[in-house]
């Protein structure tokens, strides 16, 4: 069984190689369907001609300034600090691992599975019963 200290320490050692491995990316891209029209900085309507693709998906921007405003909190934040969705996704595979091959820990995550369903079955489907 894994000890919540053994697993945050497994945790925290993931989180900080992610960060070695993955270095953040936002190049600008050519125009391609922007997912917005008012620019997430400003608040002003978007040019098409000025966007950057962030994890797979392209936002427009109302001037470059808000680019590059843009680009630089994304750069700064805890989350690309940590290396971004890879580590993210990496963290969360090997506490699930981690959990599931811990027989303690797997009994409380198909506890927590029950709990949730059942929540979700109250909220959504006790009302149609009746």
């Amino acid at each position: 069984m894994l000890s919540l200290p053994t697993l945050k320490a497994h945790i925290s050692y993931l989180a900080a190689l992610a960060l070695v491995l993955t270095v953040p990316t936002f190049a600008a891209a050519p125009p391609k369907d922007p997912i917005n029209t008012v620019c997430p900085i400003s608040g002003k309507p978007v040019d098409p001609n000025i966007t950057v693709v962030y994890e797979g998906k392209t936002f427009a921007f109302a001037a470059e300034a808000c680019r590059v405003k843009f680009n630089e909190a994304r750069a700064n934040s805890l989350y690309q600090k940590l290396g971004g969705k890879g580590a993210i996704d990496a963290a969360v595979e090997l506490f699930y691992k981690k959990v599931l091959a811990d027989a303690r820990g797997e009994s409380l995550l198909r506890r927590h599975q029950h709990e949730v369903a059942s929540n979700w079955w109250r909220e959504n489907w006790a009302n149609h019963a009746s």
